[in-house]
């Protein structure tokens, strides 16, 4: 979690048996698109929704941007290379153009 944005990785699991039974990606611009159900839009939009719900009970003034990034991640190199991201991001906010302290 970072001051400005937060990093994730989602697992979904499109496999039951045999059969592909839905897509990852987002619904406007969707690089897996064979079906119109996308998990990932539905899991952000719930997401943001119940995060939205939680700090408006504490009063917060709170709003997220319109969308998101995403990125499918397709081998063992780039999942190391994401977490690797994910968990040194944090050491180089100071250098940050959206740190405003």
């Amino acid at each position: 979690i970072m001051p400005n944005h937060i990093h994730g990785i989602l697992i979904i699991d499109n496999y039951v048996g045999n059969s592909d039974i839905g897509n990852v990606g987002n619904r406007h611009a969707c690089s897996l698109q064979r079906r119109q159900y996308q998990y990932l839009p539905i899991i952000i939009g719930s997401y943001k929704s119940a995060v939205s719900k939680m700090l408006h009970k504490f009063s917060m003034n709170f709003g997220w941007q319109k969308s998101y990034h995403d990125h499918i991640i397709r081998d063992e190199n780039s999942l190391y290379n994401i977490r690797h991201y994910i968990v040194n991001n944090p050491l180089n906010w100071n250098d940050d153009e959206n740190n405003i302290n």
